[in-house]
């Protein structure tokens, strides 16, 4: 009994040793196979593109949330005073939009005839608020749409829906969009 124990200890380390071995063969057989098949660039290209999937990753409904609150935030700066575009206003801009938009709104709203990016230029006012909606378009833009006072033909004031896409670089708003302009 007592050789069979010592050889059936002897003989496993020699067994698992063999079964580790064979197992780093196959893969390493696997892994040169893999890369005869795919090429380099392409290989390389699929690790970017994971990468980047991985960084962009943000909850839909925690930039659902954002929005809703960056649009009542800007709504409450610039209606704060009689002047449109006034500090609270700006430093929302620049804290919650990528440095090419916030520099194009400040320009527009310095030198410009006062279009206002941030809403496709259908303003928006506190009564707005509460009916703001805001729907993935995909996983860099967003709908969002609003009751807002616009004009008809005959200079009349109507209630009209404002409806623009708000383009996102990561969690910085890049650009907004009419939606009847999307297109152009």
């Amino acid at each position: 009994m007592k050789k069979v124990l010592v050889f059936i200890s002897f003989f496993i380390p020699v067994l698992l040793y063999a079964v580790e071995s064979n197992e780093s063969a196959i893969q390493e057989k696997s892994f040169t196979v893999f890369s005869q098949v795919v090429p380099k660039d392409l290989e390389d290209t699929l690790i970017k593109k994971q990468a980047e999937k991985e960084q962009e990753v943000v909850d839909v409904g925690f930039m659902r949330q954002c929005l809703c609150q960056f649009y009542r935030d800007y709504c409450n700066a610039i209606n704060a005073d009689s002047v449109y575009f006034n500090s609270a206003a700006d430093s929302l801009v620049a804290k919650f939009c990528v440095k090419e938009f916030y520099e194009k709104v400040k320009d527009e709203f310095e030198t410009g005839v006062g279009y206002d990016f941030v809403t496709a230029d259908y303003g928006i006012s506190k009564e707005a608020l509460d009916s703001i909606s805001v729907i993935e378009q995909n996983s860099s833009s967003y709908q969002v749409q609003y009751p807002t006072i616009g004009i008809d033909a005959s200079m009349k004031p109507i209630t009209v829906m404002a409806r623009f896409i708000v383009k996102m670089r990561g969690t910085l708003i890049e650009d907004v969009i009419r939606e009847d302009e999307e297109d152009k």
